[in-house]
């Protein structure tokens, strides 16, 4: 039994990734590819890193239960490969020992596959995902994503199972995660470009509706605690549509001292990868690097506008037609209302 791992990191496009895997879990186990978290949730999310790193304790009930099903599946397909996909697992580089151990313990060969993204790019997803859900974002002076550590420990103790890949649109196949993903690790699979849409990669909100966001947590629940809340997730949408409707272009820009400031912390890794991996972020000035500012004022970083380069005046206008279509639409529930 052969495994496919894919560990990230995050944001890289890997919730497309699995979306597709699951929808197509029964096409695939007819060529004996496995997806096994279509079925079992242990196996993916935080749950089969804790499987994993923590077998013995936190993650033990979960690791009974894939450990059941991975023989099963062993004894009911002939010679299959399995999937496992969490973003999650990039933090089991730390643990590479147990996870040597829990693959041997299966699978005769994996192949582990690692998407990487410029971490300007990768600092203002996670700004993006935390504003979803509350009024703080990680500040770009604390911001750094070990590269280098990751790849290293990993090769360390899988030699040649590591297969690094750009998550870029202009270097993904076709310029789709989820196609570059299927044509580059599952050959046995027949598709075409054509099958995948634009939705396989997440609609980037523009930067005033983040903005906005932030001003509506800040106001509404400023020192409550981190959660998925139903309104927020809807008010979101709305903002992103007026926006868009709007004609804001999606593509947010970092503040240069910000974007010097990411760039300037990572410049170790980001040399290491371009000399030893061959990975080269477009958009960046290599030889430059060593003359980047390391540090910035005394800003606390605490507002989008701080790190982001914003509209004020559009944000404006998104709030006002977004409010203007909550009215309209209010008012048509309670006229639909019989009584």
């Amino acid at each position: 039994m052969k495994l496919l791992l894919h560990i990230g990191i995050p944001k890289t496009g890997s919730t497309s990734i699995q979306g597709y895997l699951a929808k197509e879990s029964d096409t695939l186990e007819k060529n004996s590819i496995i997806y096994p978290e279509a079925a079992h949730a242990e196996f993916g999310g935080s749950r089969i890193l804790d499987a994993i790193r923590e077998p013995e304790t936190a993650g033990r009930d979960d690791r009974e239960s894939i450990d059941r099903h991975l023989a099963k599946i062993a004894k009911t397909h002939t010679d299959p490969k399995v999937i496992i996909s969490s973003e999650y697992l990039i933090n089991i580089y730390r643990h590479c020992d147990l996870l040597k151990e829990f693959l041997d313990a299966h699978f005769e060969g994996a192949k582990i596959i690692m998407y990487v993204r410029e971490p300007c790019a990768f600092y203002k997803s996670i700004i993006l995902q935390a504003l979803k859900a509350e009024a703080v974002f990680p500040a770009p002076d604390k911001f750094k994503h070990e590269y280098r550590a990751s790849i290293e420990h990993i090769e360390r103790h899988f030699p040649d199972c590591l297969n690094l890949r750009i998550f870029n649109r202009e270097r993904l196949l076709q310029g789709n995660i989820v196609y570059d993903f299927v044509k580059s690790f599952l050959p046995e699979q027949d598709i075409e470009a054509s099958e995948f849409s634009e939705a396989s990669l997440n609609v980037t909100p523009a930067p005033e509706t983040l903005y906005l966001m932030q001003r509506y947590f800040r106001q509404n629940h400023r020192d409550e605690p981190r959660q998925f809340r139903r309104e927020a997730w809807a008010l979101f949408h709305i903002f992103n549509h007026t926006a868009r409707l709007e004609g804001l272009p999606t593509e947010s820009n970092l503040k240069p001292g910000i974007r010097e400031l990411i760039i300037s912390r990572h410049s170790d890794d980001l040399i290491w990868m371009k000399e030893q991996k061959d990975i080269r972020f477009s958009g960046i000035e290599y030889e430059r690097i060593s003359d980047l500012a390391t540090a910035t004022n005394d800003d606390d970083f605490q507002s989008l506008s701080d790190v982001m380069e914003i509209n004020f005046d559009a944000a404006e206008k998104v709030l006002q037609r977004s409010l203007q279509n909550l009215a309209m639409r209010t008012k048509d529930q309670i006229l639909k209302t019989p009584g």
